[in-house]
């Protein structure tokens, strides 16, 4: 029981440090566009809320455990997302017909030739222009340069994250019900699994 909740804390510990790190960095993360920000933000609050109702459960162990179940699946989402993301740019570049769009001071930043830069986006080199407010569609291609490339990774993220938090969801649910009779319940100092009347009765406890 020790080492159990040592575990516990410290998965929180480090939840809550991660989680406010991905509601900064949505702002700016791959492109920063509505699609990644709404997909960071949702993840941090479902994490936010699962956990926030593990804690409160904590001395109700079969909820306790459901709830904490759904905390690390939310939490594992991204790395899913990841997954998703590889699947997706290669698949957005073998399609070949997709972009994504830039601003000019973040192409100058990737590429850091101003000449390339002005050669292949002539709207970047007007004299004048105010280059955070300049933008530009940039071609998604896996196999072409690195800006190409940078491209398909900003253009897929945000609907792979997406696509990994259905997942996780439905994920956790069904694993939630298939071990209903995992779940024990406390009696004193002791833990004891549910007789089979019991799990029927409470399969809608969540």
């Amino acid at each position: 029981m020790v080492l159990h909740r040592l575990n516990g804390y410290m998965v929180l510990i480090l939840l809550t440090p991660s989680t406010i790190s991905g509601a900064i960095v949505a702002r700016r993360a791959f492109g920063g566009d509505l699609n990644v920000q709404s997909s960071f933000f949702v993840v941090g609050i479902m994490i936010t809320f699962a956990s926030a109702m593990g804690i409160m459960y904590r001395k109700q162990t079969r909820k306790h455990r459901k709830w904490m179940l759904r905390t690390v699946s939310y939490a594992a989402s991204p790395i899913t997302g990841r997954l998703a993301s590889i699947a997706g740019r290669h698949i957005v570049s073998d399609i070949g017909s997709y972009y994504s769009v830039w601003s000019c001071d973040q192409l100058l930043y990737v590429m850091t030739d101003v000449n390339a830069v002005s050669q292949s986006y002539p709207q970047c080199a007007q004299a004048g222009v105010d280059l955070s407010k300049v933008f530009v569609a940039v071609h998604a291609a896996t196999k072409g340069n690195g800006l190409e490339y940078g491209s398909a990774v900003r253009l897929t993220f945000g609907l792979a994250l997406w696509v990994s938090i259905l997942i996780h969801i439905i994920g956790v649910e069904i694993y939630i019900r298939k071990t209903e009779s995992s779940n024990q319940h406390r009696r004193g100092f002791v833990l004891e699994r549910n007789d089979d009347d019991t799990i029927k009765s409470r399969t809608d406890d969540y």
